[in-house]
């Protein structure tokens, strides 16, 4: 969450858009608590104790947060 500290005083050094930082052994968050607003939530994976990366979750995309929704007829354009 946008509201989340690293470290209050934590110096970064500049970044280009679209990297990705990874900052291992934090967190409180688990997927029942994981809210999805603001921006689609990415594939969840795990790294295993020999390296190996094994996906637990897909990527969200617009179509399937969408298809839970159901616009009345009478509102469809």
């Amino acid at each position: 969450m946008n509201i989340d500290l690293i470290h209050p005083h934590a110096l970064l050094p500049p970044l280009a858009d679209g990297t990705h930082l990874v900052f291992k052994n934090v967190g409180a968050y688990n997927m029942t608590q994981w809210m999805q607003f603001i921006q689609l939530r990415p594939a969840v994976v795990m790294i295993m104790a020999d390296g190996k990366v094994e996906k637990l979750r897909e990527p969200e995309t617009v179509d399937y947060v969408r298809q839970m929704e159901h616009v009345p007829d009478g509102l469809k354009t």
